[in-house]
């Protein structure tokens, strides 16, 4: 599928539009040209009828409209030698050419003494006299007459270069050295309309003129600027050694040539005929890129009551009667013709045509007729839509063409989807960029010891191979349909333990960014678009994941724990060889705090280039519910316990239940702690303060007096057993709890001991009358007292070391654990 697209549209007013058949469309033709203001008509001023009836001759170059070189005016006198030539001549084209367009041609002995040429495709005229060369950039339209005037000293290369009896600033060189300041040498052959490379010979059709000359001359003699503007031959004819165009013995017209006389009003350029100018074009017709046809077509004239399509250098188009045709100027077997579904069609939007004889394949194609400016963006019904409506995803042309054919990449016949784009030439293998954001942490379970993640991966490379259509800066514009087409980075993630993560894949796209600009217009594509290339416009992969893996908690320090969950992307291991991954800094855009821990810390970093990336979330703690909830709770049944040391010592029964009594509700919170996290083999942070308290609890029930059997002091040292036995795995705050219990259990051994050495012969522990004067029970007293006041001041010391030595571990590990 091709398209033709055009780009200079010029309607004279002599063109008998009302005639036309189908002229509603030409209605929106014109509207579109008003209505983008390019309607600039000179119209006759009263003046016009006074102005004098001279006539002068007018010479037509391939006046057949067959490109030739058979189509040319010698002159045939001697050329005089001259040291300063003016040049004066109208000029009007009817084609430009894809070389130049010689229109005066002096050849002497082995060279060019005097040459003019207009250069289409450099937009300058060129002036050549004998080793000077002056070059005028100046846009010269089709079908229109423009008055040119060059007058040069050769001895002081002084000279004015007036178009339109405009002065332009131009550009003087010198081709030969050895020319300077000498006169322009007689005796050669002088030919308008073809170049010479050898005397009065060696044409070639890309350089031929195929135009209209009128009151042409050349004098021997300089002007200065103010006699040249408004300069006319025939006000000159008194100059020696000058050649006119008017006198018809001077001169042999060879070929296609005809020569009439026309009124000089007509030349004019201050009175043109008003005209209508489409706006030039310069985008994709869609033949192939060897084909002869052109892609600019120009309106001028009408045959069989229809218009007719110029083109630029060869082409032409017309209606036959029966269909729309078009030819070359230049190959007679070059034909298109349009498949007509109407009668009354034009050539304008999209149609099938029967090609032949062109250098693109032969057959039925699809080209597209179109007067849009580069801005805009042809529709297939000849319409135009401004170019930032293509691909927005709203229908702006009446046939939703605008909306058709909108993929962004174009993927060449011998792209591989398995093998990684090339490298850029300043590196060995190809770089991608990864980037990670974290939405959310879906679930973090101490209990299964996993984590859920939802992330974002960002891939981001550049494919040279492929090239990218209308890319837009926002991103979201620029989607890629069908990604499976091209190659993707494929990474394999997986957990610390190198097993493969769970993996749901809830989204993902692939968009082009925009950073370089686009390439030359190609003409190879028959849909409008704006080429980028691939190098200079990354492809941005995004993959919208909830990741699933194991991470080994580790809770020694609980619940003043940092943990440290790990996932590894890499390559495989062939892709791990051409490509190198780069990571950049992650984001985590999830609420920091979570039920237990808050996100501390995401890192992104490889071991080296091309082993991957490891991506690392730092988890730290929330003990503030543990602090409320164990701590403090043990923390007052310390300071419970300890008032009993405060009591009468004669009030057994209250000291002793007190102290049982804050013992087992320790023993029963340290239970309910344990049975919310994680078991383990080792001893965590928090089992170390239960065993503590347990210990600060447990010498209160000594000091009272009493006899109790050695079976329930064995009872007691059962109950710590089963505390350790219900508790096979402990946590840091496991070890708060156990301490206290450990050292408690500890303390009764030693008491029972103290007591049974001093007191003790039977399995019964006597117990002194709190009354009378014996002196056992004044000892006993003592002992007890002692051992009251001990407890006393040595409890609170012990507790106050043992805090101090918890909290700064507990602090050391909290924020330096990580």
């Amino acid at each position: 599928m091709v398209v033709l697209q055009h780009k200079t549209v010029h309607l004279r007013q002599q063109i008998p539009i009302e005639e036309f058949p189908g002229m509603a469309l030409y209605k929106v033709i014109l509207g579109l040209v008003c209505t983008l203001g390019l309607i600039s008509p000179e119209p006759v001023t009263a003046q016009d009828s006074r102005l004098p009836p001279q006539r002068v001759k007018l010479v037509s170059f391939q006046a057949s409209e067959a490109a030739s070189t058979n189509s040319s005016a010698r002159f045939l006198p001697d050329f005089p030698e001259m040291a300063a030539v003016t040049l004066n001549l109208w000029v009007k084209f009817r084609h430009f050419s894809p070389a130049v367009e010689i229109i005066v041609s002096y050849f002497g002995f082995n060279d060019d003494w005097l040459h003019f040429w207009h250069d289409f495709l450099d937009g300058v005229l060129v002036f050549r006299v004998y080793g000077y060369k002056v070059t005028t950039p100046v846009k010269i339209p089709l079908y229109v007459w423009n008055h040119i005037t060059f007058s040069f000293v050769l001895a002081s290369s002084e000279y004015h270069v007036l178009v339109n009896d405009k002065e332009i600033t131009s550009n003087l060189t010198v081709d030969y050295e050895n020319r300077i300041g000498k006169n322009l040498p007689g005796g050669g052959v002088l030919i308008l309309g073809q170049d010479q490379d050898s005397p009065g010979g060696g044409f070639s059709i890309p350089q031929a003129f195929s135009g209209d000359l009128a009151d042409f001359c050349l004098l021997s003699q300089y002007f200065p600027l103010n006699n040249l503007k408004d300069f006319r031959c025939y006000e000159h004819t008194s100059i020696e050694k000058s050649l006119w165009l008017d006198a018809e013995k001077d001169w042999s017209l060879d070929g296609d040539v005809k020569a009439f006389l026309i009124n000089t009003s007509t030349l004019d350029y201050k009175f043109r005929e008003p005209y209508v100018m489409l706006p030039e074009q310069k985008y994709f017709p869609g033949l192939c890129s060897e084909s002869q046809l052109d892609r600019q077509l120009h309106i001028d004239g009408t045959m069989n009551l229809r218009p007719v399509f110029h083109g630029t250098f060869y082409t032409k188009l017309w209606w036959d009667n029966t269909s729309w045709v078009m030819a070359s100027r230049l190959l007679p077997n070059l034909k298109a013709t349009m498949i007509n579904n109407d009668p009354e069609d034009y050539p304008v939007g999209l149609h099938q045509w029967l090609l032949s004889g062109d250098n693109c394949p032969a057959g039925e194609v699809d080209l597209l007729l179109t007067v849009c400016g580069e801005e805009s963006f042809p529709c297939n019904d000849g319409t135009c839509v401004h170019m930032s409506h293509r691909c927005d995803l709203r229908a702006h042309c009446d046939d939703g063409s605008d909306e058709m054919k909108c993929d962004k990449v174009f993927v060449g016949t011998d792209y591989e989807k398995t093998l990684p784009p090339p490298p850029p030439e300043t590196e060995d293998v190809l770089n991608v960029t990864l980037s990670v954001i974290i939405t959310a942490v879906r679930t973090l379970d101490l209990l299964d010891q996993t984590v859920t993640l939802d992330v974002q991966l960002i891939s981001e490379w550049e494919d040279p191979r492929l090239q990218y259509a209308d890319l837009q800066p926002e991103q979201f514009k620029n989607q890629v349909q069908d990604i499976d087409r091209i190659w993707q980075p494929r990474l394999i993630t997986t957990d610390d333990t190198g097993s493969l993560v769970d993996l749901m894949n809830r989204d993902m796209f692939l968009v082009v960014i925009q950073e370089s600009e686009p390439l030359p217009s190609d003409d190879t594509r028959y849909i409008k678009a704006i080429v980028f290339p691939g190098s200079g416009n990354p492809l941005l992969l995004r993959q919208e994941l909830s990741i699933t893996f194991q991470c080994q908690f580790d809770l020694l320090w609980f619940p003043f724990d940092n943990q440290r969950c790990s996932i590894n992307f890499r390559l495989n291991d062939v892709e791990s060889k051409l490509v190198r991954m780069i990571a950049s800094e992650p984001q985590y855009l999830g609420p920091e705090k979570l039920l237990e821990y808050e996100v501390r810390q995401v890192t992104l970093k490889g071991k080296d280039e091309r082993s991957g990336q490891k991506l690392t979330i730092v988890f730290t703690n929330l003990f503030l519910y543990y602090l409320a909830n164990s701590y403090l709770p043990s923390f007052l049944l310390v300071v419970i316990s300890y008032s009993t040391f405060y009591f009468r010592l004669e009030d057994f029964n209250e000291r002793i239940m007190v102290s049982i009594t804050a013992m087992l509700v320790l023993v029963a919170l340290f239970q309910q702690t344990s049975s919310t996290i994680l078991k383990t083999t080792y001893l965590k942070l928090i089992d170390v303060w239960y065993m503590m308290n347990e210990v600060k609890v447990f010498p209160a029930t000594r000091s009272s007096k009493g006899w109790l059997r050695y079976d329930e002091r064995a009872s007691t040292g059962n109950m710590l057993a089963k505390i350790f036995q219900s508790n096979q795995s402990l946590q840091l705050i496991d070890v708060w709890y156990m301490v206290c219990i450990v050292v408690d259990f500890v303390m009764v051994i030693l008491l029972v001991v103290i007591d049974f050495t001093r007191y003790y012969n039977t399995n019964l522990v006597k117990v002194f009358p709190a009354s009378g004067g014996s002196k056992p029970q004044h000892r006993d007293q003592d002992m007890s007292r002692k051992y009251n006041m001990m407890a006393r001041v040595g409890l609170p010391i012990v507790f106050f070391l043992f805090l101090a030595v918890y909290g700064i571990i507990a602090a050391v590990q909290y924020f330096t654990g990580y």
